[in-house]
């Protein structure tokens, strides 16, 4: 089979593989499509805090049963699936308290074990979840990264009428916004320095503002008044982000980080002190949030032809890194059955 790697920053190497074989918990997934997540952006680079080179990208993805392990009963060849890549121990104080999505001993697949940048993948059987024949794949990569802004949404408490302001419109900050939507929120606005981004997050009927040079305080107290955003969301991972929204941020208001930091930064803690915020950190997600992100997918929320705009064979991989290195696209997934 065809396997794609990334062997140092900016470099892939296509090979030709064996097709793996199952362990006896383990099924074969022939991978119809995955996606390219802004983790593995940070991957491409070599800046990722918590992945190392060489790897075989890919964990946002769907596809067919191809073979099954010998204790597999639950699923059979042919299957249409979507996998919950999150690797977790069951053992450790987290797993066992309700919060796997931190477990101590976490890995991903795509992240830290051989990921579905190919075209065939083996997957544990319990991170298995059957899709409906009504589901196209290219509807199911999406779960994985709505899952994680539901994720977020539970962290920061978003329920029916809460007012949000999402720091960040790429694909985690859209996704922020459509599980904001869903749980509720009565207002809810992006924002971004990039004007492409902004007008895309309108496309899908969020209100969407580019931002530049705008004192923080000033700028959300114009949006949401003097009480704040009920939550904001900082889904961009940088130091000037991050310090808007603690600047930003009303007092006692509430911060979800969900963006992926490269680098330690610097933010002024006095005003997390002086006005009791609350900033909390978002990891993945639940199993039942990746279960409800497949729901709400099915149901519509998304619209899928609109929000995936390339589509590349796993030859080109390093194509499609280079037009998401060079323009504020949207998602962008390989089919490594063309």
């Amino acid at each position: 089979m065809k396997q794609v790697i990334l062997n140092k920053p900016e470099e892939f190497k296509l090979k030709n593989v064996d097709i793996p074989h199952p362990k006896s918990n383990e099924v074969i997934i022939k991978v119809e499509r995955v996606g390219i997540c802004g983790s593995d952006i940070h991957t491409y680079y070599d800046r990722h805090p918590f992945i190392t080179l060489p790897i075989v990208l890919g964990h946002e993805f769907a596809g067919e049963i191809f073979s099954l392990g010998s204790e597999v009963t639950s699923l059979k060849v042919s299957d249409r699936v979507s996998v919950d890549p999150t690797l977790t121990c069951g053992e450790c104080f987290n797993c066992t308290h309700g919060s796997p999505n931190i477990c101590n001993n976490l890995e991903l697949i795509g992240c830290h074990q051989t990921g579905a940048f190919a075209e065939y993948v083996s997957v544990p059987v319990e991170n298995v979840l059957p899709i409906p024949d009504d589901v196209s794949f290219e509807e199911v990569v999406l779960a994985e990264p709505l899952a994680v802004g539901v994720h977020a949404c539970k962290k920061g408490r978003v329920k029916k009428n809460s007012t949000v302001c999402i720091v960040g419109a790429g694909t985690i900050g859209l996704m922020t916004a459509f599980a904001a939507k869903r749980l509720g929120a009565k207002k809810i606005v992006l924002l971004d320095i990039d004007e492409k981004k902004c007008d895309r997050a309108e496309q899908f009927g969020f209100k969407a503002l580019v931002n530049k040079n705008v004192e923080p305080k000033e700028m959300l107290y114009d949006l949401f008044g003097e009480s704040g955003p009920s939550t904001i969301f900082e889904c961009v991972g940088i130091q000037d982000t991050a310090k808007f929204c603690i600047e930003g941020a009303a007092k006692g208001g509430r911060i979800v980080i969900a963006g992926v930091f490269e680098n330690d930064i610097t933010v002024p803690m006095s005003f997390v002190q002086d006005k009791e915020l609350k900033i909390l950190g978002a990891l993945t997600y639940l199993r039942e949030e990746f279960i409800d992100s497949l729901k709400w997918i099915g149901e519509g929320l998304i619209d899928t032809d609109s929000f995936i705009t390339h589509t590349y064979p796993i030859e080109k991989v390093s194509e499609a890194f280079k037009l998401i290195e060079s323009s504020s696209t949207g998602k962008v997934v390989i089919d490594p059955s063309i």
